[in-house]
């Protein structure tokens, strides 16, 4: 079964749309911000374009740690918000102040977790890297 190319074109799809919402939310305050545009960018030559296999696992690793790293700072950084509102909160009342709301989305990095996987998916067959 061919795969292949519909995994590359979802994998291409969806890096784009998340590489736009990020530029559109102004996703680019300090490294931590800037580290996924960097991965979405680079994921695009590792698509199109014949790379070594290693590189594009690099790539892809890349943005599933990228993906678990923003979770964290998302989630560290609602809780900020969520003590400065109400600094007496600790326990259950901290857990579920902090996950409730909007801004910053805790699950949103998930997304570049599921690019890398897709791309991880995409690239590995018995070794070879023939994404096209």
């Amino acid at each position: 079964m061919r795969l292949r190319r519909p995994l590359t074109a979802l994998l291409v799809f969806t890096t784009v749309g998340l590489f736009v919402e990020l530029l559109l939310t102004r996703h680019w305050d300090g490294f931590w911000q800037v580290a996924p545009l960097v991965l979405l960018g680079l994921i695009l030559p590792v698509a199109a374009v014949r790379v070594p296999p290693r590189a594009a696992q690099i790539v892809m690793a890349s943005c599933i740690l990228s993906g678990l790293a923003g979770t964290v700072l998302h989630t560290w950084g609602k809780m900020e918000f969520a003590l400065e509102r109400n600094a007496g909160l600790e326990g259950w009342a901290l857990v579920r102040e902090t996950v409730k709301g909007t801004s910053p989305p805790i699950l949103a990095p998930g997304a570049m977790i599921a690019i890398g996987l897709l791309g991880l998916l995409t690239i590995s067959r018995e070794g070879r890297h023939d994404v096209a």
